[in-house]
């Protein structure tokens, strides 16, 4: 990956708006995690991404990830009751079961994660302490949430250009498609809009707490 900002980043799409809201949450949040983005684009992992040599089971590895985070924070979300969870929440879309579907594809019907038990341990007690003692870290985390979706798209180039999966039959692929930039303008409003400026500092740091646990995953 390039040093640079999007488009290359696996973590946010480089078209959306700054921010509803010049000053807004979206814009502390990417300020301030932008050495956590920059440890993720350093990994060996992104610079096989950004190469085009991502073999099959990095791939899964990745989806591993993916599906630790959104399986308890899917659950947060939906049963949190914070008006500005909700907001976040209701622009986005449910895509554990997506997850699942396709590691049962590539791993021919077996779903049984390669992470380290203590990672998706520690996504999980994270994310539930969060959505017991601090609602608002919530949005912090459905922030790297959704970006790490826009690295799905990028990382099926690497991976259809390597030839060991079926691209077509992922449906992660689909969902990721160009719908995906209009989602993401909604997103950025809804998140601008979320929070009181005190409760900016909560969302930041669960942010930063998720980016830790990824960079350990992959």
């Amino acid at each position: 990956m390039t040093p640079s900002r999007p488009p290359q980043r696996l973590h946010e799409p480089s078209n959306g708006p700054a921010s509803a809201t010049p000053e807004g949450l979206m814009v502390r949040l990417r300020r301030e995690t932008r050495a956590d983005h920059d440890r993720i684009e350093a990994l060996p992992f992104s610079r096989a991404v950004a190469r085009g040599e991502l073999p099959a089971d990095a791939f899964a590895t990745y989806l591993d990830s993916l599906l630790a985070l959104r399986t308890p924070l899917e659950a947060a979300a939906a049963m949190c009751d914070h008006p500005g969870v909700q907001r976040v929440w209701g622009t986005m879309a449910a895509h554990a079961g997506v997850l699942i579907a396709d590691l049962r594809t590539l791993r021919r019907g077996g779903v049984v994660s390669k992470l380290p038990p203590r990672i998706p341990l520690a996504l999980r007690s994270d994310i539930e302490a969060t959505a017991h003692s601090g609602e608002a870290g919530l949005v912090g985390l459905l922030y790297v949430a959704a970006g790490s979706w826009h690295g799905v798209r990028l990382v099926e180039r690497a991976v259809r250009r390597m030839g060991e999966v079926r691209v077509d039959e992922l449906r992660s692929f689909a969902v990721a498609g160009p719908a995906y930039a209009d989602s993401w303008r909604a997103f950025a409003q809804a998140v601008d809009g979320a929070l009181p400026p005190s409760d900016h500092g909560l969302a930041v740091a669960a942010a930063r707490r998720a980016f830790g646990h990824m960079t350990r995953a992959l």
